[in-house]
């Protein structure tokens, strides 16, 4: 551990650790949405559980509990996805009645591709624009 003298700008002790890619990755993106530093979005993690009076065991459930909802909703997203994928894929074969299963598979997978990243678009511009940059409600 590294500890250094208080800066004009900063008072406390400043520390080095290593922390897993992952994470890094994780704040990496955080301070990029929030024009921060990946320092500022360590020290806010950091103090988060440390305010809530956490200990390191509920402060790591939390965030297992918060990785199984993403992990959990991600994958009924995808089940919903492929259910509307089928309607969409039934009723565009009934509405195009008479052409070849080939070409309609065709037309049906590049109106499906434009629809999807119309949503992904979409999704993309409502979290950018949603995103709160103090990490809170």
């Amino acid at each position: 551990m590294e500890h250094t003298a208080m800066s004009k700008d900063h008072t406390g002790m400043q520390i080095r650790v290593w922390i897993s890619e992952d994470v890094y990755g994780l704040l990496k993106a955080r301070a990029r949405n929030h024009g921060t530093s990946v320092a500022e979005e360590a020290r806010r993690l950091m103090q988060l559980g440390l305010a809530e009076g956490m200990t390191w065991e509920q402060f790591d459930a939390a965030l297992d509990h918060l990785e199984r909802l993403a992990y959990d909703t991600a994958v009924n997203a995808r089940l919903l996805t492929k259910v509307e994928e089928s309607k969409a894929r039934l009723s565009f074969k009934h509405q195009n009645t008479g052409q070849s299963d080939m070409v309609v598979m065709q037309n049906f997978r590049r109106q499906w591709g434009q629809l999807r990243q119309e949503a992904v678009d979409g999704l993309a511009r409502y979290l950018r624009d949603n995103d709160d940059p103090e990490g809170g409600e």
